[in-house]
């Protein structure tokens, strides 16, 4: 898309957050193209809202890409200070990394990155002083992060989990302790939960986005809607999905 796209699209998005009464907003995981784009929008007055943008960091353990990159900045609407990784995939996939195997598919999902590999990203993104936002569903993906992030305490401290939707106890219980903010979304419940009932094993040990037991164990949590993925992005349905705990 030309440059041009990229602002409508932003616009339109701007629009319909504005409609749902959403004034700031995080978009999680956006290429150096994209990023110049809302910068250009920042500096011409354009943004309609407040957003933080998370820099999608490169794939390769050994890239010295991040260290190139200009240091975080915040203005009235625009804040870049935040690495974005991918740990795995989704449930819906099954391509989130489980401990076990998918029901209807010979496969325990992708794990991107091994601790060794994940924790020398960490360090890149925190030698050019932005935080680190780490995608995690499957409970495989969960621990070998906090596997790393336990050697990591302070990068630990000022990063985030995005999804978080297979923590094990011990897994909830060592990401309190570490500090580690979670960003999860109820909104799956509805929208995808009967996939989740599909695919994953049979007796599988682990209750997907337990937010009571996050939040029982000391977690910061903050509740997200992952939109476009989801069709409902109203944030009233999403407190409502975290209270009613329904599949679709």
């Amino acid at each position: 898309p030309s440059d041009e796209s990229l602002r409508a699209m932003v616009r339109a998005a701007g629009a319909k957050l504005l409609s749902l009464g959403v004034t700031a907003a995080t978009d999680p995981g956006v290429d150096d193209r994209l990023l110049s784009v809302y910068r250009a929008m920042d500096a011409a007055g354009e943004l309609q809202g407040r957003y933080n943008v998370m820099r999608l960091a490169p794939e390769e353990a050994e890239s010295e890409a991040m260290s190139e990159w200009a240091p975080p900045a915040a203005t009235d609407r625009l804040r870049v200070d935040t690495a974005k990784l991918f740990m795995d995939g989704g449930l819906s996939g099954a391509t989130a990394a489980l401990s076990l195997p998918y029901r209807h598919a010979d496969t325990r999902g992708v794990l991107r990155y091994e601790r060794d590999e994940y924790a020398a990203l960490c360090r890149k993104a925190d030698a050019a002083g932005y935080r680190v936002a780490t995608h995690v569903i499957g409970d495989r993906a969960i621990t070998t992060a906090l596997d790393a992030h336990e050697a990591l305490p302070r990068i630990a401290k000022r990063g985030r989990l995005e999804h978080f939707g297979l923590p094990a106890d011990a897994d909830l219980r060592r990401a309190s302790r570490l500090g580690i903010g979670v960003a999860t979304q109820a909104i799956f419940l509805p929208e995808l939960g009967a996939n989740f009932c599909r695919y994953l094993p049979e007796d599988f040990p682990i209750t997907p986005y337990p937010i009571r037991a996050m939040l029982d164990v000391g977690l910061t949590v903050a509740l997200s809607t992952d939109a476009p993925v989801v069709v409902d992005e109203r944030p009233l349905a999403g407190v409502a999905a975290a209270v009613r705990r329904l599949s679709g």
